[in-house]
């Protein structure tokens, strides 16, 4: 009964503690952050109104949707007179929002999980809800790289 007694305390004062750990979710997030960073991308949660023009998959809900992107040198960016551009995705295909840009090719071959691609004078990105897998960012990475280098 003692040992018994001893075995409810120390389950009660352990299981708090293990409320704590990070959900299999969490940590595959915290995974593809830090292989973007390790890949020379930014990871950051953009407010724009991009997604207002289109009707997102019901079971993307606009508070999972977050930006990797490829900083772009500031000698370049300087150099670079272009406007931005942002392509969607949506069931028909990729379509450009800004105007009538060509296609870039790099970015047909995207993970399915990339919501949108856009270009800016400070960066080359995409907007995804991280429900891919290691090989996904490091698939973005490549593509956004061969983007940038096909731009300039």
């Amino acid at each position: 009964m003692v040992y018994l007694l001893i075995v409810l305390i120390l389950v009660l004062a352990i299981a708090p503690i293990l409320h704590f750990r990070p959900t299999r979710r969490q940590r595959l997030v915290t995974q593809l952050r830090d292989t973007a960073l390790k890949y020379g991308l930014f990871v950051e949660f953009r407010k724009d109104n991009i997604f207002d023009k289109c009707n997102l998959s019901p079971n993307v809900d606009r508070a999972d949707i977050i930006f990797y992107g490829l900083r772009i040198p500031l000698s370049v960016e300087m150099e670079l007179k272009k406007e931005r551009e942002v392509w969607l995705r949506d069931e028909e295909g990729w379509r450009n929002l800004t105007k009538n840009n060509e296609f870039p090719i790099s970015l047909s071959s995207l993970p399915k999980d990339v919501l949108a691609a856009c270009f800016d004078i400070r960066c080359y990105g995409v907007y995804w809800t991280e429900r891919g897998e290691v090989k996904d960012v490091e698939k973005i990475s490549r593509i956004l790289a061969s983007w940038a280098a096909c731009a300039d």
